[in-house]
């Protein structure tokens, strides 16, 4: 499945207009400006405990590979924990 990140740019301007871009399914993310960081950009997933993590960039196309990292590095820490939680239980 191929994420689709949407901006909330104009009706009828291209996504490279947009100043936050989000998705909705199957997490509801985000990669945005922060007040006061000028045009850096960071990224959002309250599911997974991701808040406000600075990408480091200022290119949204860039900060969508490195949201995914953050994501897919998130992800992993939580599955390791979740096997660790699950082998503790059968012992």
């Amino acid at each position: 499945m191929k994420l689709v990140w949407k901006g909330n740019q104009k009706y009828n301007e291209d996504i490279s207009k947009a100043t936050i871009r989000t998705i909705e399914q199957p997490l509801h993310m985000s990669i945005h400006k922060y007040i006061g960081c000028g045009d850096e950009l960071f990224f959002d997933c309250k599911e997974l405990g991701i808040n406000c993590v600075d990408l480091k960039t200022k290119d949204f196309d860039e900060a969508e590979r490195k949201a995914m990292e953050v994501l897919d590095k998130r992800c992993k820490e939580l599955m390791e924990r979740v096997n660790t939680a699950l082998s503790d239980y059968d012992k």
